[in-house]
């Protein structure tokens, strides 16, 4: 039987190398996902769940999205984001380990500039610390938010359970991702898929969203344009900003859906 390997990261390890030799196939989302010379390699997208991150439209106003509800334990409709903000203030979300690899400095310092400018916001950063250096970094981040006077503006959530990511994608108005793994993060798909609009500066992601490379990408660390990026999907209304989710989401479904992962690697042991 073959012997298939899923593989999805920007670096190029003595274990993949290693691996590289003892496997038929290797699996990976994007060319970025898997950076060795193999003739093994095969290009199968990452195999979102779009039905699973679909949001149904509701009414245009300023910033709000629809939200998704989650029954609580007592049988009552909650929802699980901390972002418990309306009307005019435009909900910013970022998940992913609390790690340097995300750069979550840039998008602090980009909050900074939209604080300056009197533009009402929130960002809420998702994401959980595995390791003690980790930990450090959390601290730095919150020193720097408090330093900055960005208390009320930026909200460290914690980790969450991923089944609940929808609940926070729903509630939401962007997604931001600053991210310098090198490879496509899971989490910007998602939140394509729910129909939400991105900023990012993700390498892999760059070349997925070229066509709206003037709204969407940013250099890394550049928190001038990002913010820049932000404030252009600020000024949109609800209608003109579900019109770019639905064309990302339509990205997803195309390039990284998983009925089409699935049979893209049937394909391959055919």
């Amino acid at each position: 039987k073959k012997i298939g390997l899923w593989y999805a990261h920007g670096k190029v390890s003595f274990s993949l190398k290693v691996a590289e030799k003892l496997t038929d196939l290797i699996f990976t989302s994007t060319v970025e996902g898997c950076r060795l010379n193999s003739n093994k390699i095969r290009i199968v997208g990452q195999g979102i769940d779009i039905e699973k991150f679909k949001v149904q439209s509701d009414s245009d106003s300023c910033h709000p999205r629809p939200r998704r509800a989650r029954i609580n334990s007592s049988g009552d409709p909650e929802i699980s984001s901390k972002l418990k903000v309306t009307g005019d203030i435009f909900k910013i979300i970022t998940i992913g380990r609390i790690s340097p690899a995300k750069d979550y400095e840039t998008l602090i310092r980009a909050a900074e500039i939209l604080k300056k400018e009197n533009l009402r916001f929130r960002i809420e950063i998702i994401g959980g610390v595995g390791a003690p250096e980790q930990e450090k970094y959390l601290s730095e981040l919150k020193k720097m938010v408090a330093d900055l006077g960005l208390g009320e503006e930026v909200i460290f959530a914690g980790g969450i359970p991923h089944e609940e990511i929808m609940n926070y994608l729903a509630a939401a108005n962007l997604f931001a991702n600053m991210s310098q793994t090198g490879s496509l993060d899971k989490a910007i798909l998602e939140a394509m898929a729910a129909g939400l609009s991105v900023v990012t500066s993700n390498e892999a992601a760059v070349k997925m969203l070229s066509a709206f490379a003037e709204q969407m990408v940013f250099p890394q660390k550049d928190f001038r344009t990002l913010a820049e990026r932000i404030k252009f999907f600020i000024k949109l209304s609800n209608s003109e900003r579900i019109k770019y989710g639905e064309s990302l989401r339509k990205i997803v479904e195309t390039e990284h859906g998983l009925k089409g992962l699935i049979e893209k690697i049937i394909k391959n042991y055919a």
